[in-house]
């Protein structure tokens, strides 16, 4: 596998750079995150109910810091456990150049993600596929 070193200041217990597959963007999107299952059965993951109670369920009021082709870091008040499996979506608008004008488009990335760390600020989030992308509006 070929790793590479992060972009960031993230450091290890031992305090040294952490390792990662692919190279993390800084990027701020609005974000909500679900459990896998749907919100219509009660979480199966263990303190995940708890873990919500200071957000409104789903939480709504999430945004990604970075992203990156495996995962993403995303801030939350208070995220669930690590090892909890959710569902993530994330919006951003992207522009085009189009002969001498432009069009601007909103984009839908939605994933099913693992929780693999867990800090005061978030949540990271790894990937089990990549990201499927879909236009949800032209803004243009």
């Amino acid at each position: 596998m070929n790793w590479t070193t992060s972009n960031s200041t993230d450091r290890s217990p031992a305090g040294e750079p952490m390792r990662r597959r692919s190279m993390r963007f800084p990027m701020d999107m609005p974000a909500m995150v679900t459990p896998q299952g749907g919100l219509s059965e009660p979480p199966v993951e263990a303190g995940l109910a708890d873990a919500y109670s200071s957000e409104p369920y789903p939480c709504t009021g999430a945004h990604t810091r970075d992203i990156s082709a495996d995962g993403a870091f995303v801030c939350l008040v208070a995220g669930p456990p690590v090892g909890t499996r959710l569902n993530v979506e994330m919006l951003t608008a992207v522009h085009q150049r189009i002969g001498a004008g432009s069009r601007s488009s909103l984009l839908r990335l939605e994933a099913p993600a693992i929780v693999v760390r867990r800090t005061a600020e978030g949540v990271a989030l790894e990937f089990e596929i990549s990201p499927s992308i879909r236009r949800m509006a032209v803004l243009d």
